[in-house]
This record gives structure tokens, C-alpha cells and sequence, in this order.
């Protein structure tokens, strides 16, 4: 395993992917850490609230940088036949699955950590010091790493059952935005008010405020139990809820409880890998 880990990660430091999913992060962060700073000012909004407001921006873009990543890194070790000279050579094939969710995870982590540093030391330059509390920050910070965990599992599940480099880069990539939207639509429909106050027009032609009713679109009960806990347990509802600061009090509510859950995916995604890749013929 150490040395599948050594080859990893020494091919890792020659990825020109690994590289630009990185730019591709820290220049996202602090384009929007800028744009945000001038609307700030714009809009005379305090700065250390707009501050907050940025600091976990780029954690949306995880889920799709990760799954072009893993695609790729691991669908090369296919389409080169690396996975086959290693078995060839005596190397297990639960030892060649783990070496490669954890370059991945190595590879994920590093990502989320430069981004998000990145977005925090040009912040602090512009907007000073944030609203966030430090033990919020960490929290915040702690869940998206466990997120980060999740999603390298799923992906690299695919990228190992595959075999292909094309195909496993569309089927990630495609679940990366699946996931997405997905939360988008969870998260939307879990903000609509319970009432509805229509606006009427007078006989003056000013416009009033009617009576409330019942919005239509508001989801109760049940279903609105499985949508949140949805938006909870999968990756790219934690995402979404960490990058929107108006969302970020559902995470910290639990956040004990949002890393258990990421730990269920990786836990669960990695066992049936590892038992399918087993028996998976490595031509």
C-alpha cells in the first residue's frame, strides 16, 4: 500500500489536472471574494458580514473538480494498463482500490484547504475581520472536508468499476451536477413560505396587501422531512448549504451529525466497491 501511495502521489505532483482543478478553485474564490467586496461597498453593506458571505463560495465547485479529477487519475491507470501490470506483479486489488480513493482524497483535501486559505488571507487584506465566529468557521470547515470524503468515495467507486477514463469522466461529471441541482431544487422548495400574501390593486390603483393564503407550493410533513434530511446526507447538499451563508445554520445545527453522514457514504461506497472490483475482470 505505501508504495502505491509513493507512485500516486508522484504521478499526482505531474497532473496538469490536479493543477488547474486547483486554479480553477483559487481563482474562483477570490474573483468572488473581489465581486463581493464591491458590491459591498456598493451597497454600503458591513464588511465583515459580506466577508462571511464569501468565505465558503468555492466549496460549490468541489463536487465537479473532484469528479474530473478522480475520473481522470484513475481512468489513466486503465487506459495505460497500470492497474494491470500491478496486479501482475502481486499487488491486491483491495490495496490497489484503497491507494487510489486515498490519492484522490490526498488530492481533494488539498484542494478544499488551498481554496478556501486563499479566499481567507485575500478577505482578510479587503474586508478585515468576518461576523463568523472561529468555532463556526471550524465547523464549517471540518464538514466540508468530510463532504470532500464522500464525494472522492463515489467517484472513485466509479472510476474503479468503469474501467474507462471517457466514460467514467461523463458519469461523474454528470452525477457531480445531478447532486447540484438536486440540492438546488430540495433547498428551494424547503424555503417557501408556509403563507402567501398576495398584493391587490385598490380602486385608486394602489397596489395593497391582501389576505394570506396557503401557499400551494409549500411542502409539509413527511416529505418535507425526506427532503431535508436528502439535502442533509448527500454531499452536494452539504455543499450547497456551506457555500450559502443563509443556509449555513442547518450544518452548524448538526454538524456532528452532516460528518456521520459522509462517513455512512464513504463507508458503504467503498465496501461495495472493494467486493465488485474484486470480482471485476481486469483485461
Amino acid at each position: 500500500m505505501r508504495k502505491l501511495l509513493r507512485a500516486d502521489f508522484v504521478r499526482m505532483k505531474k497532473s496538469k489536472i490536479f493543477f488547474t482543478g486547483l486554479a480553477v478553485l483559487v481563482v474562483f474564490g477570490i474573483l468572488d471574494a473581489v465581486n463581493n467586496y464591491r458590491l459591498a461597498l456598493k451597497f454600503e453593506q458591513p464588511l465583515s458580514e459580506a466577508f462571511s458571505e464569501c468565505l465558503f463560495q468555492s466549496v460549490i465547485l468541489f463536487g465537479i473538480i473532484f469528479a474530473v479529477f478522480c475520473s481522470l487519475f484513475v481512468g489513466t491507470e486503465y487506459d495505460e494498463g497500470t492497474i494491470r501490470n500491478k496486479l501482475i506483479i502481486g499487488r491486491s486489488r483491495v490495496g490497489i482500490y484503497l491507494s487510489n480513493m486515498l490519492s484522490c482524497l490526498g488530492a481533494a483535501f488539498f484542494q478544499a484547504i488551498v481554496s478556501v486559505a486563499a479566499v481567507v488571507i485575500v478577505g482578510g487584506i479587503l474586508y478585515g475581520k468576518p461576523d463568523m465566529k472561529a468555532v463556526s468557521f471550524f465547523q464549517l470547515c471540518v464538514v466540508s472536508l468530510f463532504s470532500c470524503m464522500a464525494y472522492v468515495s463515489l467517484y472513485n467507486m466509479c472510476a474503479m468499476l468503469i474501467g474507462s477514463k471517457s466514460h467514467t469522466a461523463v458519469i461523474n461529471i454528470l452525477l457531480a451536477f445531478a447532486f447540484l441541482i438536486m440540492a438546488a431544487y430540495m433547498a428551494s422548495r424547503l424555503n417557501e413560505p408556509e403563507m402567501m400574501t398576495p398584493f391587490e390593486m385598490s380602486v385608486d390603483g394602489i397596489s395593497v396587501l391582501g389576505d394570506k393564503t396557503p401557499n400551494p407550493h409549500y411542502i409539509a410533513g413527511g416529505k418535507r422531512a425526506a427532503y431535508q434530511f436528502l439535502l442533509d446526507f448527500l454531499p452536494g447538499g452539504q455543499s450547497f448549504q456551506i457555500a450559502n451563508s443563509s443556509m449555513q445554520k442547518q450544518i452548524l445545527h448538526h454538524p456532528a451529525l452532516s460528518c456521520i453522514y459522509s462517513v455512512v457514504i464513504t463507508a458503504v461506497t467503498n465496501v461495495a466497491g472493494i467486493l465488485m472490483f474484486y470480482r471485476k475482470d481486469i483485461k
